[in-house]
C-alpha cells in the first residue's frame, strides 16, 4: 500500500528496529505500523514526496486534518506520539537532520474520565456458584481472575512452576508482559492445591504452560473469552445479559482491597503498576468512600454543622 519506494523501505527499516529492539508488545507495534501506513500513504499523494524531504509546513497540513476528524484528545496524542517516534528513528539514524515539527506544539490535553468497571456481587457470586458448570479450563483461568485481579494474558502464559509455597503461605509468579518483569503475590490454599492437582493430573511440566492450546502453546485469551461468553449466555449469569471481561475482574479487586482499607501504594504494588495515576484509574466507588468518611465525621457531636448555634430570643 505504500508505494513510494524511499518511504516504504524506510518503514519496513523502522518495523524490524521495533520488533528487534523495544520493548513493545507486538500488537502495540502493529497498532503504530497502521498509524504510521496511513501517514505516508496520505504523504505519496502529495507529489509522492519523500518522508525525508516533509517540512513543518507538510506537517501542519497532515495534523490539521486528523485535527479535522474530530478524534479524541488520548488517540490524537497517540497517533502523533507514533509518528514522533519515526521521525525520531530517522534523526538519530542520520537519515534525516531534526524532526521537522515541534510535538508539543501539537500535543491536546487530556482529560481522564473515570468508568466504573467493578462488577456487581450478585453476577460474580452467581459465577462462582453455576462455576462447576463450566469446562474445567475456563473454570480455572476464571478463578485466577476473580481471586487473584491478574491480567488475563498473564494466566494464559504461567508456567508449571509458577506455584509454591513459603512457609505456610502459598504464592504465585507471575511474568508481567506490559512491565517486562516478574511479581509474586500470595494466593489461597484452596486456589493452589487446586492447580497442584490440575498440574499433576494433566503431566504438566515446571517449564511448560500450565494452560494449554490444542498444540501446547499457551491457551490464547480469545478462546477463553469466548468460551465464557458462550457459558455465561447458556446458564443465565446476569439474566442472560452479563457481557464477560476479564479486566472487569482486576478493577473489582483493586476496589474491594481500597474499600477496605489498603493503601493506594499497596494496591500499586500489588497490581504492578509503575505509577499511582494508573491504579487510581483501576479503583471504582471513589464517592462511596467519600460519603462514608463523611458521614462518620459528621456523626460525632463535635463536628456537626448545627454545634455552634445556640438559641436566643427573637430580634437578639
Amino acid at each position: 500500500e505504500i508505494l513510494h519506494k524511499e518511504n516504504r523501505h524506510l518503514c519496513q527499516r523502522y518495523m524490524k528496529y521495533c520488533l528487534g529492539i523495544t520493548h513493545l508488545a507486538v500488537k502495540n507495534i502493529a497498532a503504530e505500523y497502521t498509524i504510521l501506513k496511513n501517514f505516508l500513504i496520505w504523504l505519496q499523494q502529495e507529489k509522492a514526496i519523500s518522508v525525508k524531504n516533509a517540512d513543518s509546513n507538510i506537517m501542519e497540513k497532515y495534523f490539521r486534518l486528523l485535527d479535522s476528524k474530530n478524534i479524541k484528545e488520548g488517540t490524537f496524542n497517540n497517533m502523533l506520539q507514533a509518528i514522533t517516534h519515526f521521525f525520531d528513528y530517522l534523526k538519530v539514524q542520520d537519515i534525516i537532520q531534526k524532526v521537522p515539527y515541534h510535538v508539543e506544539y501539537y500535543l491536546k490535553k487530556e482529560i481522564y474520565t473515570h468508568h466504573n468497571r467493578s462488577i456487581n456481587e450478585d453476577v460474580y457470586m452467581e459465577m462462582i456458584h453455576k462455576l462447576p458448570l463450566f469446562p474445567e479450563k475456563p473454570r480455572l483461568v476464571f478463578l485466577h481472575l476473580w481471586a487473584l485481579g491478574l491480567r488475563c494474558n498473564e494466566v494464559c502464559t504461567l508456567k508449571g512452576n509458577a506455584y509454591y509455597m513459603q512457609g505456610r503461605d502459598a504464592w504465585i509468579q507471575v511474568y508481567q508482559y506490559k512491565m517486562k518483569n516478574y511479581k509474586k503475590v500470595p494466593i489461597p490454599l484452596a486456589l493452589y492445591k487446586l492447580m497442584k492437582v490440575y498440574i499433576r493430573k494433566n503431566g504438566i511440566l515446571p517449564e511448560e504452560y500450565v494452560f494449554q492450546n490444542s498444540t501446547g502453546g499457551a491457551y490464547l485469551y480469545g478462546t477463553f473469552r469466548k468460551q465464557m461468553m458462550k457459558y455465561c449466555g447458556k446458564y443465565g449469569i446476569g439474566d442472560g445479559t452479563y457481557q464477560f471481561k476479564s479486566h472487569d475482574y482486576r478493577h473489582t479487586l483493586a476496589t474491594m482491597f481500597y474499600d477496605n482499607g489498603t493503601s493506594i501504594q499497596s494496591v500499586r504494588d500489588y497490581l504492578g503498576h509503575d505509577f499511582e495515576e494508573m491504579t487510581q484509574q483501576y479503583i471504582d466507588y471513589m464517592p462511596k468512600k467519600i460519603s462514608k468518611a463523611n458521614k462518620e465525621y459528621l456523626s460525632k457531636e463535635e463536628n456537626s454543622l448545627a454545634a455552634g448555634i445556640k438559641r436566643c430570643k427573637r430580634g437578639k
